[in-house]
């Protein structure tokens, strides 16, 4: 009833057009994948039966190196392993930034961790290389940081603040790593399968139109600013308003905390993985495993007092509302930990500059 049925036939959920794709990749057929109606009717025939509705491929050509992987196995063990093994890093990710144990267990009980393993999502995976990005970045080691970053292109749209970040923190090594990698895969569908880059980039706004514009699997899952919009009764237009109004925000104080000397590391990439989640448009419950990498940055810069405590608080039983009464709750969670986020911010700034001031009154009246 979770992952195939009696007879052994894949159950309907999101793993299933990874699998169906990766198929289609292996017998090159991939650009095949991105026709939604051809996809559908060859998930049909893996499942046995017909089903409403459509699971479509969304990925760029460079996720398929992924869904083709997973397909050497048969359904089952390639889902389970596909979770395991992608929740088991994610914890170990989260626990390296946290420097906790514990962080590692408290991320996996979390509402969005649960969503993302049931239906067998890539919420893990995409909060493994930002995660691990951010901390190649930390440790000094730039060039893989661009290796990694260039991976998460398989997810453009977490991605949109990360060059001005960089850029901003003159990590141009990261950035030219990344592009140089990055281009070095779109050379290379295009010199392999060039059907499904064209593919891609075919259907891509009409994907687009579909999702956002007509809402058809629902504004109320998309947890962004332009969902929230379409939920209050607002049109397309309103919604990307003030969509690009969350980026422009979101992009200006990134941009700002990553020129800062006196921020600490922590606190900018706290800050860069909270301004990606509001950046986009396109945001599941499911990707929210990306949520607990603030967090844990935020522990790692120090201890939570009262209030941040009562926050991260606040946060789970955001979560826990998302599922309990399927809104916004998500969005809400986001903007919080950002709130928390700027609140630590501008508190050590503050700290930092009385204690300037200090010394510079005690140099001007030595006792």
């Amino acid at each position: 009833m979770w992952i195939v049925d009696g007879s052994g036939h894949p159950i309907v959920t999101d793993f299933l057009p990874v699998y169906a794709a990766g198929l289609m990749a292996r017998s090159g057929g991939a650009a095949i994948a991105y026709d939604w109606q051809r996809l559908h009717d060859f998930q049909v025939t893996l499942v046995g039966h017909p089903f409403a509705g459509y699971l479509g491929w969304l990925y760029p050509p460079l996720y398929f190196a992924v869904a083709s992987a997973l397909t050497v196995l048969g359904y089952l063990p390639a889902f389970l392993s596909w979770v395991g093994v992608s929740s088991a890093c994610f914890g170990l990710v989260v626990a390296r930034i946290a420097r906790h144990p514990m962080a590692a267990w408290m991320a996996l009980a979390l509402p969005p961790t649960l969503a993302c393993a049931l239906v067998g999502q890539n919420g893990f995976f995409s909060a493994i290389l930002f995660g691990f990005m951010l901390l190649c970045l930390r440790n000094s080691r730039p060039v893989l940081a661009g290796v990694v970053l260039a991976a998460l292109a398989f997810k453009p749209q977490l991605g949109l603040l990360i060059p001005f970040a960089l850029a901003a923190g003159g990590y141009f090594r990261t950035l030219f790593v990344a592009a140089l990698l990055s281009l070095a895969w779109i050379c290379t569908c295009l010199w392999i399968a060039p059907a499904s880059l064209v593919g891609f980039l075919h259907y891509l706004p009409q994907t687009s139109h579909a999702i956002l514009t007509e809402g058809t699997t629902g504004w109320v899952k998309l947890q962004s600013v332009y969902a929230l919009m379409r939920v209050l009764g607002g049109g397309d237009g309103l919604g990307w308003t003030a969509q690009i109004l969350a980026v422009l925000l979101a992009g200006g104080f990134c941009a700002w905390f990553w020129r800062q000397r006196a921020i600490s590391f922590d606190l900018k990439a706290a800050a860069l993985t909270a301004g990606a989640l509001l950046s986009t448009p396109y945001l599941y419950f499911y990707d929210l495993p990306l949520l607990v990498l603030p967090v844990a940055f935020l522990f790692r810069d120090g201890a939570f007092d009262r209030r941040e405590s009562a926050g991260v608080a606040t946060i789970v039983l955001l979560l826990i509302g998302n599922v309990a009464l399927n809104g916004p709750f998500g969005l809400a969670a986001v903007m919080l930990v950002a709130a928390l986020i700027v609140r630590r911010t501008f508190a050590r700034l503050g700290d930092s500059e009385d204690v300037a001031n200090s010394q510079s009154t005690l140099l001007q009246n030595p006792v």
